[in-house]
Order: C-alpha cells, then structure tokens, then sequence
C-alpha cells in the first residue's frame, strides 16, 4: 500500500470555494501536518492548470506532502506530481501506464459497483460520498455512516469518506471503517487553513 500513516487527512482544493490563493492554503495546511493534496479545478486548461500545480507542489515539498492532480495523467510527469485522482468515469489501468507503478492513483467512487471498478483496475485508494450532505453537491442523496460503513467493509482498498466532512464527524468515519477523511470547504473555505486542518488532524487522532 503506498499510503503513508500520515496521509488520513486529503484535501481538495476548489479554486472557487478558497478563502485564499490555493499556494497559501496548501503551504499553511502542510505547515499544519497535511500530507496529501489533490489539485482539483476542473474549468482551468492545461497550461494554467500546470502553472498552479508547479506552484502548489514547491509548496507542498518542503514539508513532505505529495500533490494529486485532478483526471490529468498526461500532467504528472511534465509537473512532477504525486500521481493522478481519477473521475469514477476514467480508466485506471490507461491512467497507471501513464504515470507509473509508482505514483499514486485515486479513484472518485459513489456506487459499489465503482467502489469494484477501482478495485479491479488496483487503484491505490477511493474516495466514497457524500457521507453526508454537502453543499458542494445540493441534492446529492447522501450515504449516511451506516450504508458508508457496509460498502467501505467489502472494498479491498482504503476508502476515504468525503462529503461533509468536518472535524466534528470526522471520527465517526474512521470509527464507520474510512482509512481516513477527505474535505474541501473545511480548510480551502476557511479564513484560517492551518487552525482548520489542526482540528481535522486532531480529530482524526
């Protein structure tokens, strides 16, 4: 498992949603013990986007922390990220022989038969939501710990619980089977990214 002890904590970064530039927000989490980051803005083109991760991974090296980027495998190597997050509708076998055996590669699930389709092209984590409602999908019926918990205990990988996540609940979810907990607005919307990833941490301790 190429998953470190440390990396219980995942955040996603949303342009849209950021209290600050994402470069501040990274740096200041890592400063505040997150390890593992996943560049998410889907709407900027390569070049800008390429231009971001560069920025946010010189940020994220000088504390050890390693940069997922969003669905764009053919970017990894040109920026020198971590590995790929995948869209539960992208191939992970197409994504590993573009990145390598070993960068990380995450896969975005929501059904069980995602959470099997992850499995069979061996992702090396999941992501499974919303757990709980969350405002960055209005109207997405949300899992609940207890239909979470039953899907997370038939997949083989480590599962993060996203949705909703907040250190108040967060818990619960490694108590529900999660490996760990990932957000977004917890810490990018947050005037204070290293306080909110403390408490996240914390939490999940």
């Amino acid at each position: 498992m190429k998953l470190r002890p440390g990396d219980r904590l995942y955040l996603i970064t949303d342009a849209a949603r950021a209290a600050h530039p994402i470069e501040h927000i990274i740096g200041e989490a890592c400063g505040a013990g997150l390890r593992m980051a996943q560049i998410r803005d889907k709407n900027l083109d390569d070049g800008p986007y390429a231009a971001a991760a560069h920025a946010v991974i010189r940020a994220a090296r000088a504390h050890d922390a390693r940069i997922l980027l969003n669905g764009r495998a053919h970017l990894v190597r040109e920026t020198a990220a971590d590995g790929v997050h995948l869209p539960s509708l992208h191939s992970v076998a197409d994504a590993r022989v573009v990145v390598g055996r070993d960068s990380l590669v995450g896969y975005s699930a929501h059904t069980e038969a995602e959470l099997r389709r992850a499995t069979e092209g061996c992702a090396d984590f999941v992501t499974l939501s919303p757990v709980f409602p969350t405002a960055s999908k209005p109207g997405a019926r949300a899992l609940g710990l207890a239909l979470f918990a039953n899907m997370t205990s038939a997949c083989a990988l480590p599962v993060f619980a996203l949705g909703g996540v907040t250190a108040a609940n967060a818990a619960a979810c490694l108590d529900a089977g999660a490996y760990g907990v990932a957000v977004c607005g917890a810490i990018v919307g947050d005037q204070d990214p290293a306080a909110a990833t403390s408490d996240l941490l914390e939490a999940l301790r």
